[in-house]
């Protein structure tokens, strides 16, 4: 499974995260793109040439991704807009099938519907603080985990049934605050 690692890895504690979170994720024998290890760390006096192609590849990777595993425990826009490419990349998906066989759902292959029934994209929120979540943010996850543990247990999960069939789990959203 190819997972995308949206975050932000601007001080010692995000960059920390992040690097548990590669290797977390790598440990389970995933292929992780994670912008700040394999993508291009652009310098405040950055060229609008570079800007623009870190941002052509990052969507690219977000696009080519079966999850986007977002870590919210700090507030990131970069982070925000990553989640949203992938919401824009499924309901375009499903649009698409929708369209394709809406005189003959009959058609309809294993896959496609698997995608329109899914409730949500595949993206996983995680944040192993109490900081309250975007309420955006959490009404298109799979599931938001607040624990290493809880994040491994879901990846248990998702790993025994495939993120294909991976379902919401409501009540890790239900109890999170929101802002």
């Amino acid at each position: 499974m190819r997972v995308y690692i949206a975050s932000p890895f601007f001080n010692e504690e995000e960059i920390s995260r992040v690097k548990r979170m590669e290797k977390l994720l790598e440990g389970r024998g995933y292929d992780v793109y994670s912008p700040m290890r394999d993508g291009i760390v652009l310098t405040p006096d950055a060229t609008l040439e570079q800007r623009l192609s870190t941002y052509r590849e990052n969507v690219d990777e977000v696009m080519k991704c079966d999850l986007l595993l977002a870590i919210t425990a700090t507030r990131d826009t970069g982070t925000s807009v990553e989640h949203g490419v992938k919401i824009g990349q499924w309901e375009t998906i499903r649009e698409v099938i929708r369209s394709i066989h809406d005189n003959d759902p009959e058609l309809l292959s294993n896959k496609e519907k698997l995608v329109l029934e899914q409730e949500t994209p595949r993206i996983i929120t995680f944040a192993d603080n109490d900081r309250p979540a975007n309420v955006m943010l959490l009404g298109a996850v799979l599931r938001h985990c607040s624990s290493w543990d809880e994040l491994s247990e879901y990846l248990d999960y998702v790993d025994s049934v495939g993120i294909e069939k991976a379902v919401r789990n409501a009540e890790s959203i239900e109890d999170v605050k929101v802002y």
